[in-house]
């Protein structure tokens, strides 16, 4: 069938007699299993536990303080608060909440390949080149993407508009400027990062202004509709947690050594490798507005979250740094590239490559670090063929090639293995009906008991579990629902927020990785509020990695 698109004719086949359609199929059915699998009980209470501590805050506040500071944004809060709503409770709601987010990871995924899909269209890529992001974007993108996923895909239909339909480009600028604003209050850094992102390439479209004035207002309308309607999430509100998160972002850092630095050599080589590619790219494509503005687009994504992925450098942080790699892969991959099933047409290169993946294949399976590997290994090979003879090129192509036949491999068998141990996922229906004292643990269970039995109104925990405030069904006794969030300067109110309102037991210390999260324990984080803790909750009593402090003072 003909594809006379953006002036270019060529001949495509059929969509189902293709190979590489149907492993894209496939990745994408991986990604939506993948994505929303959890074991319960839940035992990470530190990242679980931001989905409910600011939330409870919100619904249940103390008097007349201070609503509390989102660690992420919206996202922190919206998806209990729509279960609560929904259910007319807070009970059982633990086990629905972090399977709301497993739901919401595994759209953000599909919302992403999508628009991958639709960008490729523009550049006639093959189904084939877009299976590496397929595949990997399980690992790296979450549900703190899913507005930067709506709004990237509302851009690249914006790009592939006809410029004679006005009508349509009035619309998608129209729902570019909203989703904008749904993405600043989902989360603060992925909305911040997404005006500039999606801005910016807008001029480069050449619409003229009408339609960038037209998103910048839909933008303005819909942040101040949605500020006035939302509790906490009021103008001087946002604005006080945008800053409270520039301003506390990056003072504290996951434990450094020598595999962290490589994690992060390796995502700078790798960006910058694809950076170069995508600037000979957009050269070859500046007079083509639509084409352009996505390089830019995808451009300025690596820059971006290069930026988010390093601020705090450990594995899953360093994978934030690689979807954008390997969303660039199909855009700038060149001829001789596209025709690596050309290669494959002999039945003895068909019967190597796929003997060569399943060898390759255990790489990937084992160990997070090597799927973290299979990323650079497939970009090297690529961006390097960009710059080789074509008799090395071909052999790099045919690597890569094996490579992600390999990660399919792993993408299949993971999900199984992962329900075989015990992992469930979001479209379990027994799962949905735990009961909160299944879904976290025995010592979140036995810290928010003891708090809630000595008659505590609120939580304050140096230990930064908040699956204690979900399980207590109590809000933080702070701002901070998270006190290593708070900067040294943030001590005293803290401090006179605990002596103001002295509650009858606090979590005071513990032995859970989330009390010295970057290797600091909080009583050197905080040394007078910790030594005041200690003197008036003398009295102490400790289990299961946590101690609870009593008031002694009067």
């Amino acid at each position: 069938m003909p594809d006379t698109a953006f002036g270019a004719t060529r001949t495509v086949p059929p969509l189902w007699t293709r190979l590489d359609t149907f492993l894209l199929l496939l990745a994408c059915l991986c990604a939506l299993c993948a994505s929303s699998l959890l074991h319960f009980p839940l035992t990470d209470s530190f990242h679980f536990g931001e989905f409910f501590a600011a939330a409870l805050s919100m619904t249940k506040p103390l008097g007349n303080s201070p609503l509390p500071f989102t660690i992420h944004g919206g996202a922190d809060v919206f998806p209990y608060l729509i279960l609560k709503t929904v259910y007319g409770h807070d009970n059982n709601l633990i086990a629905k909440t972090a399977l709301s987010y497993g739901g919401l990871s595994a759209i953000a995924n599909l919302l992403m390949i999508l628009t991958l899909i639709s960008a490729a269209g523009v550049f006639h890529a093959r189904a084939f080149w877009l299976l590496p992001f397929a595949l990997f974007a399980q690992d790296a993108i979450g549900f703190r993407d899913l507005f930067f996923a709506v709004n990237f895909l509302i851009f690249v239909q914006l790009c592939k508009t006809p410029r004679n339909t006005a009508s349509l480009r009035w619309l998608f600028s129209t729902m570019l400027g909203a989703c904008l604003a749904l993405g600043l209050l989902w989360t603060h850094d992925r909305g911040l990062v997404s005006l500039a992102i999606f801005m910016l390439p807008l001029l480069a479209l050449r619409l003229g202004l009408g339609p960038i004035f037209l998103a910048l207002f839909a933008f303005a309308f819909t942040l101040t509709f949605l500020a006035e309607n939302l509790q906490g999430f009021s103008l001087n509100q946002l604005i006080e947690n945008i800053l409270f998160l520039v301003r506390t972002g990056g003072q504290w850092r996951y434990p450094t050594d020598l595999s962290v630095v490589g994690l992060a050599g390796v995502s700078v080589a790798v960006n910058g490798g694809m950076l170069l590619v995508l600037g000979r790219r957009m050269y070859a494509f500046r007079a083509e507005p639509a084409h352009f503005a996505i390089l830019l687009c995808v451009a300025l994504c690596l820059l971006a979250f290069m930026k988010i992925g390093l601020n705090r450098v450990d594995l899953q942080h360093a994978k934030m740094t690689l979807w954008a790699p390997l969303f660039a892969l199909p855009l700038v991959v060149s001829k001789d590239q596209a025709g690596v099933f050309v290669l494959a047409n002999h039945s003895k290169v068909r019967i190597f490559l796929g003997l060569f993946a399943v060898a390759l294949a255990p790489l990937f399976l084992n160990t997070e670090v090597g799927r973290f590997l299979f990323v650079p290994f497939l970009l090297i090979c690529l961006i390097t063929a960009n710059a080789v003879p074509s008799w090395l090129q071909k052999r790099l192509v045919f690597l890569a090639a094996a490579l992600s036949f390999a990660f399919l491999l792993t993408n299949i068998i993971r999900p199984a293995r992962a329900m075989l141990s015990g992992k469930t996922g979001f479209f379990s229906a027994q799962n949905w009906s735990l009961a909160d004292n299944q879904a976290v643990s025995d010592p979140i269970v036995w810290a928010a008991n003891t708090l809630r039995n000595a008659g505590a109104p609120c939580v304050f925990d140096m230990t930064n579990s908040g699956l204690i405030n979900a399980y207590a069904k109590l809000p933080a006794c702070t701002q901070f629902s998270y006190p290593v969030y708070a900067g040294s300067q943030d001590e005293a109110s803290m401090l006179g927020a605990i002596v103001a309102l002295k509650p009858a037991a606090v979590v005071i210390s513990g032995t859970v990785d989330a009390f010295a999260i970057d290797g600091v324990p909080m009583p050197k984080r905080f040394p007078v509020l910790a030594a005041r803790l200690e003197q008036d909750y003398s009295r102490q009593m400790c289990q299961f990695g946590f101690c609870i402090g009593y008031l002694t003072a009067k």
